[in-house]
């Protein structure tokens, strides 16, 4: 059994276009008069057709999160963002992501004291239910 093909509506021109610019990295300098003319201009510098791109940004978890109704999707290739309820990828951008993924952020003295005094701070404006609990607001009766 092989994987549905991409509709070719479900992917804009603009997506396209974006798709190329900036996950490929290639950029076709110029104006056109349509969206489809800069796609189609894009897609042969990458050496494809338009379909060929689209077929690369439909994957199968951008297609699973247009049916859940999601607005925009990550993968480690690209984020999408989606137009609803019409279920249309309409730009691409570059995933979003983290440097020094295994590390924790180790801070300074004079940060930890800052950060603590934020905190106080934050407690004395407005207890957590938690806190006052702890502190004797919040009373619970056992004979209630």
């Amino acid at each position: 059994m092989s994987a549905p093909q991409p509709s070719p509506v479900r992917v804009t021109y603009h997506a396209v276009t974006r798709y190329v610019q900036r996950i490929i990295g290639l950029s076709v300098p110029g104006t056109w008069q349509t969206e489809k003319a800069g796609a189609e201009a894009h897609a042969a510098a990458a050496g494809m057709t338009i379909d060929e791109v689209r077929a690369l940004i439909w994957t199968r978890g951008v297609e699973l999160s247009v049916r859940c109704g999601f607005t925009r999707v990550a993968n480690q290739h690209f984020l999408a963002q989606i137009s609803q309820p019409a279920g249309v990828v309409t730009t691409v951008c570059a995933p979003h992501t983290r440097e020094n993924q295994s590390r924790m952020k180790v801070y300074t003295e004079r940060e930890l004291k800052q950060r603590h005094k934020r905190m106080t701070r934050r407690l004395k404006r407005r207890p957590a239910v938690t806190d006052a609990a702890v502190h004797g607001a919040i009373h619970h009766h056992e004979d209630d």
